[in-house]
């Protein structure tokens, strides 16, 4: 309620005050993709918003968005030069109407993508049995299988797994 002090009284009046409080952010806080793929982060909050958002520059990956971006999806294609696990870390803020949020911090872990380092060719005499370490720049597991050859007996045509190539 509002009067006046002067020396002549004068009619009251109700001011009515809402207090708005801004968006929360409803968002996953991390996210997790391979070397080269698409991020993909819907945003969301509590109450109808919009997003402003940027990362944070990592030094060993390219692709995250560093400038200002006001979309309600994280859509950045990542890539790392490392063969170590790498993050990158956007801050999103909401906004509804002209209320900001508290902003959210996004952790994306990055993998590195494995790669075959190993032996490409080899051979064999006929009878022995085959043994090649499989290898890669990053610690991994493998899966294989050979091509049939008709005029090859003993190799695996179903699905193999291990480190080691050793057909008979």
């Amino acid at each position: 309620t509002i009067s006046t002090s002067a020396p002549c009284s004068s009619s009251f009046s109700d001011v009515t005050i809402t207090v708005t409080n801004g968006p929360q952010m409803t968002s996953a806080a991390t996210a997790q993709i391979c070397s080269g793929d698409t991020l993909s982060i819907q945003l969301s909050s509590d109450i109808p918003a919009t997003f402003n958002w940027s990362a944070v520059n990592n030094p060993n990956t390219i692709g995250e968005s560093l400038s200002n971006q006001q979309t309600s999806v994280i859509r950045d294609i990542i890539t790392s030069a490392s063969i170590n696990t790498e993050t990158v870390v956007y801050t999103v803020t909401p906004q509804s109407g002209t209320c900001s949020g508290n902003p959210q911090n996004i952790s994306v872990t990055i993998n590195p993508t494995p790669s075959y380092s190993g032996v490409a060719n080899g051979s064999i005499c006929s009878g022995n049995q085959l043994n090649i370490s499989l290898s890669a720049n990053i610690p991994s597991t493998f899966a294989w299988n050979a091509t049939d050859n008709p005029t090859v007996t003993g190799e695996s045509l179903s699905p193999q797994s291990g480190a080691v190539l050793d057909d008979a």
